[in-house]
């Protein structure tokens, strides 16, 4: 593994993490290592990498509201159809 790593990085004399975190991103084989030798990110690419995830889940939340609204609106025009289907039959 060390091998392919200094094989990979170009640089002979030592390894960095960068260099070690590129090629366990890059290569299925060390897949496994990803957790453990993650690539840096900084702390402003962080931030908003999660003000964007918060806002896909909000929304996310709002169109399941909205289908939830939808089916209601459904749920009450079938009742309604329902309802006066029965007063016709009368």
């Amino acid at each position: 593994m060390a091998k392919d790593i200094f094989a990979e990085s170009g640089n002979k004399s030592h390894l960095d993490y960068n260099e070690l975190s590129s090629v366990v991103a890059t290569n299925p084989r060390l897949a496994f290592l990803q957790e453990i030798l993650p690539k840096k990110i900084k702390v402003k690419d962080y931030l908003q990498l999660i003000k964007q995830i918060d806002e896909q889940n909000k929304n996310d939340s709002n169109d399941e509201d909205m289908d939830d609204i939808e089916d209601q609106n459904d749920s009450k025009t079938n009742e309604t159809n329902d309802s006066n289907d029965e007063e016709s039959d009368d």
